[in-house]
């Protein structure tokens, strides 16, 4: 609730900057399209719908089935081979929520500093609307996780391969049952994709040619490696398998598209070339 908490402050921060009076260079107008109050209000009530449905369904009953009871595909290999020995309490330093805010606290901070720190164009306006999409699509992704987390009830790995660590287990049972898909993996992907995303933008337009084909493999292959770092420590902790990490990494992959996408809308006036996307037009460039 927190978190949850958290966001909400960041989203109605953004939207005050958004919609705030400013002044514009003649040079400046038209370059960019900013999303209008109404578009922002729609947008920021539809990423809270999924979380709230998320608390809905959170609470899992004891006597539900789950709808993925033991491994699937490599699932047991990727276990045992990363995994390791598995002792009571077994985590790591992105154990817990904690763990998972880490990437999306840095990227949260990397978002704004990379807007802010180019001399040109309206960095107040890229900045507050990057920021509103940003935690709205971070929102979006906790409560579509939940939603999974609550209605497939899967048992967590530690549960499946020892049974008698529940009793001993500090986690409630109905967090044991919330294994499918991996919530560190949905938000670190997601984080990663919608800053990797931004920065290349911000790189197309300010480097020359050459130094943006020198340097555009950079932001994703540190963001996309620890990204994939954090999916790999779930594994190691036995909190998830490794269709969880999978999954919730493509969850957050297709969450960070279609949020980047509401933003991304440029027109023709003041010498940019038309570029207004299709929301579901998904982009796997690197």
């Amino acid at each position: 609730m927190k978190i949850a908490s958290s966001f909400s402050i960041a989203i109605c921060v953004a939207f005050a900057i958004l919609t705030a009076p400013e002044t514009l260079r003649a040079e400046d107008r038209g370059t960019k399209e900013y999303l209008s109050g109404e578009k922002l209000l729609l947008i920021g009530a539809g990423s809270t719908a999924p979380l709230i449905l998320n608390y809905a369904v959170r609470h899992i009953d004891s006597n539900q089935a789950s709808l993925l009871p033991r491994p699937i595909l490599a699932d047991d290999w990727f276990a045992r081979k990363i995994g390791g020995d598995f002792y009571i309490g077994k985590k790591n330093f992105l154990s817990g929520k904690s763990g998972s805010a880490i990437t999306a606290g840095f990227c949260g901070v990397a978002l704004l500093a990379a807007n802010f720190t180019w001399p040109e164009g309206r960095p107040g306006k890229d900045a507050g609307q990057d920021f509103f999409l940003f935690h709205s699509g971070l929102m979006a992704t906790k409560g579509v996780t939940g939603i999974f987390k609550g209605l497939v009830a899967r048992p967590r790995p530690f549960l499946y391969y020892h049974p008698d660590s529940a009793v001993q287990h500090d986690d409630k049972f109905s967090d044991s049952r919330r294994s499918f898909f991996s919530g560190h993996a949905s938000s670190a992907f997601y984080s990663s994709v919608y800053l990797n995303k931004r920065l290349r933008e911000i790189m197309r337009q300010r480097l020359s040619g050459e130094d943006y084909s020198n340097w555009r493999w950079a932001p994703p292959a540190i963001l996309f490696g620890w990204s994939g770092f954090v999916g790999l420590s779930r594994i190691q902790a036995y909190d998830h398998y490794f269709s969880d990490v999978v999954v919730g990494a493509v969850a957050g992959y297709l969450l960070a598209e279609l949020f980047f996408r509401f933003g991304d809308n440029y027109s023709s006036n003041g010498g940019s070339a038309e570029r207004i996307s299709p929301i579901f037009h998904l982009s796997f460039s690197f």
